[in-house]
């Protein structure tokens, strides 16, 4: 099973976000999440109705350290069990994925779609959207 599955279905991603003390709800459906590998690189698509601050940087950074075998997928998956537990108790072993490079897209609504584009040499890119479906976070790691 492909690590970027693990991030499918309905979880407390309490640990994927940077404000560990914020009061709100940090369970999240995420419908789908996808790596592409193709000559680009490294395509990640996360699609779901809502995002945590930092979610999908702090996901990409998971993904990146389970890529690199410095990190099980188990470790994502007790993440996600945990939520903000595995922080305050010191498991969560990454860090979200710099922002530098990450880009907004595209942002789709139930009328259509609103196309942004892209600025040239990015690393990594990010697409986001809908209000009446899911919205679509999606990541991509050029190698350099």
């Amino acid at each position: 099973r492909d690590a970027a599955s693990l991030f499918e279905g309905e979880h407390d991603f309490g640990a994927f976000m940077n404000k560990t003390t914020d009061a709100r709800e940090t369970v999240r459906r995420v419908s789908d999440c996808s790596a592409i590998r193709d000559d680009g690189g490294l395509f990640l698509r996360v699609k779901g109705k809502g995002f945590l601050y930092k979610q999908v940087r702090h996901m990409v950074g998971a993904l990146l350290l389970v890529a690199s075998g410095h990190m099980s997928m188990d470790a994502i998956m007790t993440a996600l069990d945990q939520g903000e537990a595995c922080v305050r108790s010191g498991q969560r072993k990454w860090t979200p994925a710099p922002a530098c490079g990450l880009h907004l897209m595209n942002v789709e609504y139930a009328c259509g779609s609103v196309i942004i584009p892209a600025p040239y040499n990015l690393n990594l890119t990010t697409r986001t959207g809908t209000r009446d479906g899911d919205a679509g976070n999606a990541v991509r790691a050029v190698d350099a």
